[in-house]
């Protein structure tokens, strides 16, 4: 069984970092009701937080992350910064 669990990210960072379970998968960005920037994720019911995942925002114009890291969507912040994200796994 799967479960949805929202990992809170940085935009004042490049790069944000956080634990889920091993094969959790990203499935959504976008600000929570609160409007904080969060990375949605299927996670593995049960088990343990033991793999280390990253983000990584990078605004319009700027240089887009190496491959390893795969195109997860973009969202509006306060109106004005589009960020673009980018993850692992």
């Amino acid at each position: 069984m799967k479960t949805i669990y929202k990992y809170p990210i940085s935009t004042d960072n490049y790069v944000t970092s956080w634990y889920a379970p091993a094969q959790s998968k990203s499935i959504y960005t976008g600000l929570d009701p609160h409007d904080v920037p969060c990375i949605w994720m299927e996670v593995p019911a049960d088990a343990p937080n033991d793999t280390k995942y990253y983000a990584i925002v990078v605004g319009t114009g700027h240089e887009v992350p190496s491959s390893e890291y795969a195109y997860l969507g973009s969202f509006v912040e306060m109106d004005t910064f589009i960020w673009h994200i980018y993850v692992t796994h």
